[in-house]
């Protein structure tokens, strides 16, 4: 049996220190993206020398209008249509609230700092 693709996630650096701490656990990516749960994940920027994991902990595939609000409050978005025009749209230009997308949360993150040669 063949081994499974290492999966990745790009991330923009200004994001690195909320992914670090521990409060940011996952993701919103445009599309129908399948990411294996209880898989590991790359967490990657090409900005910033660390080299992180973690575990898939959960996969959802919704419109971004049905985002759960459970998440949103945890996330302090007051609803959907302002993570749309303040956040979503800032990557996605052409995302609608009527927009598949996939909400990828991880846990157990792991890594060091990468030496510059």
């Amino acid at each position: 049996m063949a081994k499974e693709p290492l999966q990745a996630l790009l991330f923009k650096s200004i994001h690195w220190h909320d992914i670090l701490s521990g409060y940011k656990s996952s993701t919103l990516r445009d599309g129908t993206v399948n990411y294996r749960v209880s898989k590991p994940v790359m967490l990657c920027c090409h900005r910033v020398n660390v080299c992180l994991m973690a575990t898939v902990t959960r996969v959802t595939h919704c419109l971004l209008e049905e985002i759960p609000k459970s998440w949103l409050v945890d996330r302090d978005y007051p609803w959907q249509r302002y993570l749309l025009e303040m956040y979503m749209q800032k990557f996605y230009p052409d995302i609608k609230l009527t927009s598949p997308i996939t909400l990828i949360e991880w846990l157990d993150v792991r890594g060091a700092m990468i030496g510059r040669n």
